[in-house]
């Protein structure tokens, strides 16, 4: 049994506002501490150049993943696990969760174990993806034996819907 199997579980996937209070605190206080530091003007310059490039960097990717990530919570109620993206259910299934990882904040890959007992991946992502993620999101699915192209949130829960349900009936 799974250690968190038969609790009412819920996990937010959107980035916190603390982080960026967090980063923008820190980024304050090093550049106060770099202003007394024995450097040379030109020192200063390049250290704060560096410093001020990787909080917009920071602060950016968390703004984008934001406005991207689409999807709210994974949960389980009563040992019915469920996935829903906004406030519409894509996925709901009686499976036990095998631990998943995260590869991005706007990505989380699990995998789900049907009643039958066979293991089937659940990728949940945003409904838009740039180039990039969808190229890391190819790898990634490659990686688990699948192959799929993009606009798959939909399709793809329907089709792990199918899955659950042919093994299901397999099994019976």
């Amino acid at each position: 049994m799974h250690p968190i199997e038969g609790r009412d579980f819920s996990v937010s996937l959107r980035p916190s506002w603390l982080l960026t209070f967090t980063q923008v605190s820190v980024a304050l206080l090093a550049s106060a501490g770099l202003m007394l530091l024995p450097l040379t003007p030109f020192q200063k310059l390049v250290f704060g150049w560096a410093l001020l490039t990787c909080l917009v960097h920071s602060l950016y990717r968390d703004a984008f993943q934001r406005s991207a990530d689409s999807v709210t919570r994974i949960g389980c109620h009563h040992g019915q696990w469920f996935i829903e993206r906004g406030h519409r259910p894509v996925l709901r299934e009686f499976c036990t969760l095998i631990p998943g990882y995260r590869l991005q904040s706007w990505i989380v890959m699990l995998e789900v174990r049907s009643a039958s007992g066979r293991r089937l991946p659940v990728v949940i992502l945003p409904d838009s993806l740039t180039a990039g993620q969808f190229r890391l999101l190819r790898v990634a699915l490659m990686l688990w034996g699948q192959n799929f192209e993009p606009g798959l949130t939909d399709r793809f829960a329907k089709w792990i819907k199918e899955q659950l349900n042919h093994s299901s009936g397999a099994q019976g």
